[in-house]
This record gives C-alpha cells, structure tokens and sequence, in this order.
C-alpha cells in the first residue's frame, strides 16, 4: 500500500532535490536546462528561484551567476537569453 502523501515530510526530497539543482550551474555561471545542457537565462531564473524558495541560495556561485547575467545584458540595457543574443522583452525579467 502507498503511504499518504500527506503525511511524508515535506523537506525529505531536498536531500535529492538541490544536488541536481546544483550540478546543473555550468562553469560560466548560467544552469542548464537538464543534463543534455540547454542553457539560457530563464534556466537560471527557474534554479535560483527554486533555491531561494527552499532556503538554499548561499549554495549557488553567485559571483559566477551574476557575471554570466552582465555578459548577457546588450547595449540597449536589455538582456539576450544566453551571451551575444539579441535583447528580448521576455529576457528582462529573467535578468533582473
């Protein structure tokens, strides 16, 4: 019989859950998509989101992750969604 979902402590899976979260921070800064290694910046809005809610954001390269974020910004003061992209209304809020 499966046990109630209710009843099963609600942090038990971050044991599981922020490694994954984690590996997927390339070298440059910016996450991955998944482990075929899609990277944009909405990716890396998703993870810093999801370890901010869990309580967990001291654990991500922050330098890393805002210097990735500067090399995406364009001339225009609006942000591609990887380095040397064409600045996108969607982008801004995933830079900011």
């Amino acid at each position: 019989m499966c046990e109630d979902p209710l009843s099963i402590d609600p942090f038990h899976h971050l044991f599981f859950l922020l490694p994954v979260i984690l590996s997927l921070q390339q070298p440059s800064g910016v996450f991955a998509g998944d482990f075929f290694g899609e990277i944009d910046t909405r990716f890396l809005y998703c993870a810093v989101n999801a370890l901010s809610l869990l309580g967990r954001l001291g654990e991500v390269d922050k330098e890393k992750t805002v210097g990735y974020l500067e090399r995406c910004r364009n001339f225009d003061g609006g942000f591609g969604s990887v380095v040397g992209a064409e600045s996108h209304a969607g982008q801004g809020e995933n830079g900011m």
